[in-house]
């Protein structure tokens, strides 16, 4: 894993302490992310994997009940998930978070764009999708370029249902059962599933936990 140098120092551990312990006291999230942001020196990469990855002790319970395995229907937050799973394919620093949701940290979905690793991370979704849902619906944003060429491409690799939306997290957060890491839309549904975190746990993939701030070899559930 190409991982940056500061996720083992000790003041960015010191950094993910202040932050969760200010969540925890109640403190607004902008609030508590400038100060520490400004008492550690964060730089711009370290300010968006805190705001990403850290929660106060009662969202990351909720979340953590949240999340399942198999469901009847699915939908899938299309450019979040593939954007990760890319992310996995391409060895790059994977956070399993607070809420024990796994993220990368790239930042790209406006950007994103298709490239040799999309067809690769496509064919996998497909795979735990036929493991986890008997009807999936795949939504990708269609703000971003070249939406409907992509959701073209996805549907006839998949087989399975892909459209492109105006208001994706809107949708998402009317169903039931959705794919997806965005924190906003998983506090307003029934349940999740993490395609990613299900991947790395049966890869055997190293990620970095927040929540002992430190590297860790994911491995699959006991189910």
């Amino acid at each position: 894993m190409k991982a940056p140098t500061w996720l083992k120092n000790s003041e960015w551990r010191d950094a993910i302490f202040d932050f969760r312990f200010l969540l925890n006291r109640g403190y607004q999230r902008d609030s508590a992310l400038n100060f520490v942001t400004s008492r550690y020196r964060l730089n711009k990469e370290m300010r968006h994997v805190l705001l990403r990855s850290v929660y106060p002790k009662n969202v990351s319970e909720r979340r953590r009940r949240k999340r399942v395995r198999r469901v009847e229907e699915l939908w899938i937050d299309g450019f979040n998930v593939l954007i990760t799973v890319e992310a996995i394919l391409s060895d790059e620093t994977l956070i399993l978070c607070d809420d024990d949701v796994l993220r990368d940290v790239r930042g790209v979905f406006g950007k994103y764009k298709w490239n040799e690793r999309s067809e690769m991370a496509v064919e996998l979704i497909k795979s735990k999708l036929q493991e986890i849902s008997k009807n999936s619906i795949i939504l990708l944003d269609s703000q971003v370029s070249k939406s409907g060429e992509i959701a073209k491409k996805i549907g006839e690799l998949t087989e399975i249902k892909t459209m492109t939306s105006k208001s994706v997290d809107r949708e998402l957060k009317s169903k039931r059962f959705v794919a997806t890491s965005d924190g906003t839309v998983i506090d307003a549904v029934e349940g999740f599933v993490d395609i990613p975190r299900i991947l790395c746990e049966e890869l055997g993939i190293t990620v970095y936990s927040t929540s002992i701030a430190n590297f860790l070899t994911m491995k699959k559930e006991r189910v």
